[in-house]
């Protein structure tokens, strides 16, 4: 097993227990004549899940990728119950009071740090972050109402013209939605230009944008993998009092405004696929509360 090798085996400590190769999703590491054997191909075949390094009893694996020792522990044995799980779930809730206070740098490298174990599609951690904080945040929102507010207000008032009219220059997918909320989003739109509540970003001190490389072999999943790294980050920031809330109409707005674009800064070949908003909530809720039942259909 060469230096250059994605997966190193130390063989004075490997004891052929072979559960690397039982794991291993793409068959790099295989047992062949009671002896561990590595692909020929390992280098492109390969995704660097870490499986291997994870379930290794003997400290015997080197993934080349990762060079931090530092990062490899062992899994704790703090367990949840589920009805615990499940009540912390229950509880995350989308915040739109927020105090004024700016989030901590420490913080919001916390909820960047969580998501990037989110789960993507082939490993391929194709979710980058764009974290904007201080009067770069008000200069996007006021960007977005005086780019968006006379784009809404030249728009026709019936939904079927004004969806028309979209969709010349948005997805089908954003254009629905603009639509389905066609006359709030002119009601909020026109009120915030007129000095009224912050109903964009809510006031939150934070925002963060997770976006991905156009040109990436795994961009057809990064808009999954940026829903699942956004989860990871509401969850994190629930655990440090932190609440969020998601930006769609941010998303939806880099369709219609150069402006707002570059504001945010992404890179050229990045693509914005989902945003939040973060910040010190300024509220408690107090009870769970129920969601519909759920739609199950059991196939055996």
């Amino acid at each position: 097993m060469s230096e250059s090798s994605p997966i190193i085996i130390d063989q004075d400590k490997c004891i052929n227990c072979f559960e690397c190769a039982r794991v291993c999703p793409t068959s790099t590491l295989y047992k062949r004549h009671e002896n561990l054997q590595l692909a020929k191909d390992a280098a492109v075949r390969c995704i660097g899940c870490a499986h291997c390094l994870a379930i290794c009893p003997v400290d015997a694996i080197t993934i080349s990728r990762y060079t931090d020792a530092s990062e490899i522990i062992p899994v704790s044995d703090v367990k949840f119950s589920p009805e615990t799980l499940l009540q912390f779930l229950r509880a995350r809730r989308s915040t739109r009071l927020f105090k004024p206070d700016p989030v901590d740098k420490k913080d919001l490298d916390l909820l960047i740090n969580a998501a990037r174990y989110a789960p993507s599609g082939h490993n391929d951690q194709t979710s980058e972050f764009t974290v904007i904080t201080g009067e770069r945040v008000k200069e996007i929102k006021n960007a977005m109402i005086q780019e968006i507010a006379p784009v809404l207000k030249s728009l026709p008032d019936d939904p079927a013209a004004a969806a028309e009219l979209l969709k010349k220059f948005l997805p089908q997918a954003s254009s629905d939605v603009i639509i389905s909320m066609f006359g709030l989003m002119k009601e909020l739109v026109q009120v915030m230009a007129e000095g009224g509540r912050d109903r964009l970003f809510w006031d939150a001190p934070a925002l963060i944008i997770i976006h991905a490389k156009k040109t990436s072999s795994g961009f057809p999943a990064a808009l999954e993998n940026a829903c699942l790294s956004a989860a990871y980050i509401m969850l994190m920031a629930e655990t440090i009092g932190l609440g969020t809330c998601s930006m769609g109409i941010l998303i939806y707005s880099l369709g219609l405004s150069r402006k707002v674009k570059k504001l945010i800064e992404i890179p050229k070949d990045n693509r914005a696929l989902y945003a939040l908003v973060v910040g010190k909530k300024d509220l408690v809720f107090r009870k769970l509360v129920p969601r519909n039942k759920p739609k199950v259909n059991y196939v055996e």
